[in-house]
């Protein structure tokens, strides 16, 4: 596929991200009406309006403030020396906190309108694209979205957020001209939308019957029409009363013509999966998660109604031959807790009353099960608690990590005969939110310690890294974690990202941090960036990919009616898989970044996100039979 970003000029740059889905000629073409169109624009509008002043840590101390801000250290004189205390408090020395305050952002939704009418027909839709592209970068950098419509229908808005959408909207021509009746109903639709912010509202046509005014100090109005010779487009754009002009090259007739006929000639959009990437099997269940190999590779899916994981090994790019599923069962009466995809084959943790079995770990004996206040499985049979497995010369490391967010370790020897009697469980540390593998012998986790988020290593001699550098202050609460591993199983593997969501005044947000350079760890001094995801409501964030060059890795975001993923960048977005039937489960390896979907349906689909190719596609051979289905949460 073209690296259409890599060819753009630097002043196109900035719009790479839409850009892409268009050839090299055509983004070039059409980057420079962008560009023409931005400068008219002028200095991009702030990310969000201010709202109500809220906290942001602490600023000064000062000697009049609310006694709930007063020092630790003066209340111990309320109780050692009240009279002192009183005398402070009389005589204004008492000392107070006072928080540094800042505006709050309110997200700021983009809409625009565009008259697609007989006045709109011909080359002037070229400036429709541009609009578009134009319009979609203006919502992400205000942390909202795009949302377009139609003029000749009122009340139908669409998403702005994928090249397919960009392509119905070249598509969506009306032989009905644009009236003051349309006008008057879009503003009614748009006035009874419940907006979670400040709206931004752009009109795009051509001048006459039907354009607003461009009063209204939230509209920007942009018309457009052909000049006489034919060979350029002029724009005017009103602003609260205000015009400014400027005019916009028309690129060559075939490419004019292509451009109208929605066909952005991307390699990526055209591709069409073989039909040889298609598997047929048994039934999968939708109650357990996906299990992605390490080193990647294979998938695994737990079969319905069976003792037994079905692993898929996933394609590689090219490979037209596909591997044949394989079958992997354990014994229904020990139940895995506990589980991990070790390359093709599948490792567990089995429970049975007080004993505790190692599934395809041969050299593990049973031990017993530890008591809660060391070990405690998830209450959910649904969920399979994290695992990973450590070897050295001289001894295996089996690692869970438990519902409690402890790091739970039992050991095993490798060649040692007679064997020594089997060691009990360690806790290795506590407050773990993630641990991910670094190669056979390493394994790196994430943990909180006092008001701090910090890294450490987990070697295969069962020695712990100590702690470098606390990373970032730690919130309150972290909801979720996610991280990506560069270089797996050689001796420079790190951590190249990590990101975890919290809720700042009921929004989500995903604060993800990437190493500055190759070879330095993210919590070494000034040895990592960071950038914030903000998510929609009801949206999720499933795990982090890296992207090609330099650019940030990207938050795979499941929508909030869980039918299409994105990925979602501090100020970039694309739309990664979009589905009819809702998404159940979904996983992301932080090795190759490729995105396994498991589909209510019953179909398995593993996505690499940087060529937005479908790798993989499993269907069942029969009917989908009666299943629970799981709540949202379980996803």
């Amino acid at each position: 596929m073209t690296n259409v970003a890599t060819e753009l000029p630097r002043p196109l740059q900035p719009w790479q991200q839409w850009l892409g889905w268009f050839d090299a000629e055509l983004a070039q073409q059409v980057g420079e009406m962008v560009r023409r169109l931005s400068d008219l624009l002028g200095v991009a509008p702030a990310s969000g309006r201010s709202g109500e002043p809220e906290p942001d840590g602490l600023g000064d101390l000062r000697s009049r403030g609310p006694y709930e801000r007063l020092l630790a250290s003066e209340w111990l004189l309320a109780d050692e020396l009240p009279d002192e205390f009183m005398r402070r408090a009389v005589t204004s020395e008492h000392l107070f906190l006072a928080p540094r305050l800042r505006a709050a952002q309110v997200e700021r939704s983009v809409v625009a309108i565009f008259d697609c009418g007989p006045r709109a027909l011909g080359a002037t839709r070229l400036a429709h694209i541009a609009a578009w592209i134009l319009m979609a970068r203006l919502a992400v950098q205000n942390g909202g979205t795009l949302r377009w419509g139609v003029l000749q229908a009122p009340g139908v808005l669409h998403p702005g957020d994928a090249s397919a959408q960009l392509g119905a909207l070249m598509r969506s021509r009306r032989f009905e001209p644009a009236t003051a009746s349309h006008l008057a109903q879009w503003r009614a639709a748009l006035e009874q939308r419940d907006e979670p912010g400040d709206r931004e509202t752009w009109w795009v046509g051509a001048p006459g019957p039907g354009a607003p005014d461009g009063t209204s100090r939230n509209e920007r109005i942009l018309t457009v029409r052909a000049l006489l010779a034919g060979d350029a487009l002029e724009a005017r754009l009103v602003v609260a009363g205000s015009q400014r002009r400027t005019t916009l090259p028309l690129p060559s007739a075939g490419i004019t013509t292509a451009l109208l006929r929605a066909d952005f000639r991307t390699p990526a959009v055209t591709r069409r999966l073989p039909t040889d990437r298609t598997l047929r099997t048994g039934r999968i269940s939708l109650m357990q998660g996906l299990l992605m190999s390490v080193p990647p590779g294979h998938v695994g899916v737990p079969e319905l109604g069976q003792p037994a994981m079905m692993v898929f090994a996933v394609p590689r790019h090219g490979q037209s031959k596909l591997a044949k599923p394989r079958r992997q069962t354990w014994s229904a009466a020990r139940p895995p807790i506990a589980a991990l995809l070790n390359g093709s084959k599948t490792q567990a943790l089995c429970a049975s009353g007080t004993q505790l079995h190692f599934w395809q770990l041969p050299k593990f004996k049973e031990r017993e099960r530890p008591p809660r206040e060391e070990f405690e499985a998830s209450t959910s049979t649904a969920h399979l608690l994290p695992m990973a497995c450590l070897r050295g010369d001289k001894q295996q490391i089996a690692c869970v990590l438990d519902a409690a967010g402890r790091l739970v370790t039992w050991r095993a020897p490798v060649h040692i005969t007679p064997e020594p009697p089997p060691l009990g469980a360690t806790v290795v540390d506590r407050q773990v939110h993630l641990m991910a593998s670094l190669g056979h012998e390493r394994l790196a986790y994430a943990m909180t310690y006092g008001d701090g988020l910090w890294l450490r290593e987990l070697r295969s001699t069962g020695d712990c890294s100590t702690m470098r550098r606390r990373l970032c202050p730690a919130p309150a609460q972290i909801l979720d974690m996610a991280v990506t591993v560069i270089g797996h199983n050689t001796p420079a593997a790190q951590l190249g990202s990590l990101g975890f969501v919290h809720h700042a005044h009921s929004v989500s947000i995903w604060q993800i941090f990437t190493i500055t350079q190759l070879g330095r760890a993210l919590d070494d001094v000034d040895g990592a960036q960071s950038q914030e995801v903000r998510l929609a409501p009801g949206e999720r964030g499933m795990g982090l990919v890296n992207q090609r060059g330099t650019n940030p890795p990207a938050l795979v975001v499941l929508s909030a009616d869980k039918r299409r993923l994105r990925l979602a960048a501090a100020n970039s977005q694309m739309t990664l898989y979009e589905s009819a039937a809702p998404i159940e489960r979904c996983s992301v390896c932080p090795i190759s970044g490729q995105v396994a979907v498991l589909m209510r349906d019953r179909r398995l689909i593993v996505i690499d996100p940087v060529d937005r190719e479908l790798l993989l596609i499993v269907t069942e051979a029969g009917p989908a039979p009666t299943e629970h289905e799981p709540d949202h949460d379980d996803v």
